[in-house]
This record gives C-alpha cells, structure tokens and sequence, in this order.
C-alpha cells in the first residue's frame, strides 16, 4: 500500500510515518509512506504518473492549503473516485470544506495514535473492498481500474481485451495468453456470464434479452452467438430470480 503524507511540519510528518509505520506492523501490512511538505510536489508525482492507495493531508499549509490540494487530487484523471483522504488539522473549522472534496475522515491534531489506527483500518478496509470489484487494464493511453459494476460486457478482439462500459470503451494492449485465461476471474463472479469463446456479459447490466441481441440498461445492444443466447436468457433469468 503506498501512503501519501503532506504537511508543512517536518515534525508532524515523521510522527504521522512512525505511526503509519507502527500501524503496519501491527496489521501485518507492507506499506510505503511517501513524505511531501508542499501540496504542489505531490501534485507533480501524479502528474508524472504515481499512483497512491491513501492520503493523509494537513488543511493547514502555506502556498496550498489541504482542501484545495484534495481538490486538485479529485480532479486527477488518474486517482481513483475513492481514494481514501484523510485530513488533519488543529481546528473543525474546515471539517464542512473537507467533506465537499469526499474526505474520507477528518482528525483534530494531537492525533491520539488509536483513533488514527481505527481510520486507518477502516481506510484500509475501503481500499480492499474496491480492489477486490475491480479490473486492471493497461492500454496505450495509460492504466486504468475499471469497476466490475459498470461494465456492460467484455469482448476479445484483434488479441484484445475490450472493456464496454456505460460512457467509455477501453482496450487492452496486445495479450500473449489466451482470452479464457486472461479473464478467467470474471468466471467466480456471479455477475458475469461467458458467451462463447470471446464474449462476457455482465448479467446485472442486461435490460432484455431478444433472440441473440442484448440491450444493456444504457440502451446500447450487443449481438452474441444464436447457439448461446437460449443459455444466456435463461442465465440473466436465474440471475435475477436469484
């Protein structure tokens, strides 16, 4: 887990990381806590393509307060919408602003060791629950995290992997091993259902079921093979009877 800290206070900083440290150990965790004392340069390490599980953020800084650092993070094409942010400040003053950039937890400095332990457990617990429903696709544009929920359907094709979500499309780069293969966690998902050798349909996505098309819940149709589309009706039906 990697572990962003920024505050102005040179202190503040290496007490907050031997806490993390501490916290760590205790849960059995490998983490890599990354100091920062000015908002701008941990902007910079995004910019430049670093990715972060967690971020702990001082409201009160000189040159770039917290709140607006959290702004900037949000806006970030490349964080995910829940990455957990946690603010620390000496005041409730800004505890309404922390919340309009999703915080996920507000603490008053001195931070009392185990209540910072219990957010950062319960962070730590966010984290997990969004990585176990989503899938890592790495394209020519970059990496990306696609969330199970909102993918329509998946399809091999020119030995790509394509992801058909509700507003985006996103391929694979070229993959060497199999399709089956290269997918085979979506088959442990209730959600999914293989249609032949190169389709998955996510079957909570699905509005009617016609023949051998699809319709999906944003109206956009798929066309899947007519020897699997009597298994794939009866599929979504015991889906959602289920």
């Amino acid at each position: 887990m990697n572990i962003a800290v920024c505050d102005d206070d040179a202190n503040e900083l290496k007490a907050l990381h031997e806490m993390i440290d501490k916290w760590a150990k205790e849960q059995n965790k490998i983490v890599k806590v990354y100091e920062f004392q000015q908002g701008e340069l941990l902007c910079n390490t995004i910019c430049d393509g670093k990715k972060y599980d967690m971020f702990i953020l001082d409201v009160m800084m000189p040159e770039m307060d917290g709140i607006t650092l959290a702004k900037k993070l949000r806006e970030a094409r490349s964080l995910a919408e829940k990455t957990p942010i946690i603010f620390l400040t000496s005041t409730r003053e800004y505890a309404v602003e922390s919340y309009k950039v999703r915080a996920f937890h507000y603490l008053v400095k001195p931070v009392d060791y185990g209540e910072f332990a219990d957010v950062l457990n319960e962070a730590s617990g966010s984290i997990q629950k969004r990585m176990d429903d989503v899938f890592f696709v790495r394209t020519r544009d970059g990496d990306y995290y696609v969330s199970r929920q909102e993918i329509n359907c998946i399809i091999f094709e020119k030995r790509c992997i394509c992801f058909i979500c509700n507003e985006k499309k996103l391929s694979s780069l070229t993959i060497s091993e199999s399709f089956k293969s290269a997918t085979a966690e979506f088959d442990t998902d209730g959600r999914f259902f293989r249609c032949g050798a190169s389709i998955i349909v996510n079957l909570s996505a699905i509005r009617a079921v016609e023949k051998n098309i699809v319709t999906f819940a944003n109206n956009s149709e798929l066309t899947v093979p007519r020897t699997v589309s009597k298994e794939l009706y009866q599929a979504w039906i015991d889906y959602f009877l289920d």
